[in-house]
């Protein structure tokens, strides 16, 4: 028999959101031995394994894979977040986007994505992300205005878009960069519209600039500053921001298809307003109820991701996978398979 992975008894376990004594109970191995197997001190027997892929629900087959397990990198490790976003959650989202991660490199084996991310120092742009930004519009010939689809020019770059229930408000969404493999934002699909925008502009500056580069305190900051000047140019918005009011705010998001909030923030940003200013808009804003959820009447259309079901799409299609050798091939339950990358896609189940 192979030996189990013990990397990926501790992956299964964060994923399913376990901690070592709760997968103790649930597979009556007791503590002392699940700690030993996940520190590789002790070796799996096939009764241990019949008992963790019980307890765990994946194939017994997973935790024989020789795979590494890929941890956060740089932008992944400083993704936005609220400061109450708990260990548990974080361990939790960081061990299903390595396992997505693994599950995209089996996919990509019959499927080529064509890379165009610039990789971008700030060093080399004087130390200005919002030049990046602009660099970034013209290298990918954005004409000038608002971006119609943020998530299609992801994807035409070459990004994997990942959406999935965080379980968490307190996290918008996080990038992971690959090695030679594809740069993937994951993204809570709870956020609204305009939250969705802002959040893979974001990491497009995190994949931009910092896949590359050594962490450095303003790294949030810049890709804030980068995600500004890419969804609003300076040299557009700037004049339409000479009287700010909260009916104007609402008029601009309409075309520039991000929250009032962030516009507000960009009319500070560029000093078309004062901090008093901000915080009286702020104040109105909060107010009328839209700090928390704004109108949906004003929300931008939704921009679902397209790549990764055109991806599992073209091994149902032309490849002519089953949804049960997908799931053998990912080492994954059919029931897992369908919530994680067939849900949305239910034409694709009539191809069995």
């Amino acid at each position: 028999m192979e030996e189990v992975n013990p990397e990926l008894v501790t992956l299964a376990r964060q994923v399913r959101g376990l901690t070592q004594a709760k997968l103790a109970e649930q597979s009556g191995l007791g503590k002392v031995r699940v700690s030993r197997i996940e520190a590789g001190v002790q070796v799996a027997s096939s009764t241990d394994l019949e008992r963790l892929a019980t307890a765990l629900d994946f194939p017994s087959e997973f935790f024989l894979w020789r795979r590494r397990v890929h941890g956060p990198t740089v932008p992944e490790t400083f993704h936005r977040k609220k400061a109450k976003a708990t260990a548990s959650a974080l361990h939790r989202l960081h061990a299903i986007a390595a396992l997505r991660q693994m599950h995209l490199d089996i996919l990509l084996r019959s499927w080529e994505i064509d890379q165009q991310f610039p990789r971008l120092s700030i060093d080399d742009y004087e130390g200005d992300p919002r030049r990046i930004a602009q660099t970034v519009r013209a290298i990918w010939n954005v004409p000038p205005g608002p971006i119609f689809n943020i998530t299609d020019l992801a994807e035409r770059a070459g990004a994997v878009i990942m959406s999935f229930d965080f379980e968490t408000r307190d996290i918008d969404g996080f990038s992971r960069c690959t090695g030679d493999g594809p740069p993937i934002i994951f993204i809570n699909e709870s956020l609204p519209p305009d939250r969705w925008r802002w959040t893979v502009a974001h990491e497009m500056g995190h994949i931009t600039m910092h896949c590359e580069s050594d962490p450095y305190p303003t790294m949030e900051t810049d890709a804030n500053s980068f995600a500004g000047e890419l969804l609003m140019p300076a040299r557009e918005i700037g004049p339409q921001l000479g009287r700010v009011t909260i009916d104007r705010l609402a008029s601009l998001k309409r075309y520039w298809k991000v929250s009032m909030q962030a516009i507000l923030m960009r009319a500070r940003a560029l000093k078309r307003i004062t901090d008093n200013q901000q915080r009286y808009l702020f104040m109105q804003l909060s107010k009328a109820g839209y700090r928390l959820h704004e109108p949906d009447v004003l929300d931008p259309p939704v921009e679902p991701a397209h790549l990764l079901l055109r991806i599992l799409s073209h091994y149902r299609r032309n490849l002519q996978y089953t949804v049960s050798d997908l799931s053998k091939m990912l080492a994954l339950n059919e029931r897992d398979l369908r919530a994680w990358y067939l849900s949305s896609e239910p034409h694709l189940r009539a191809v069995n």
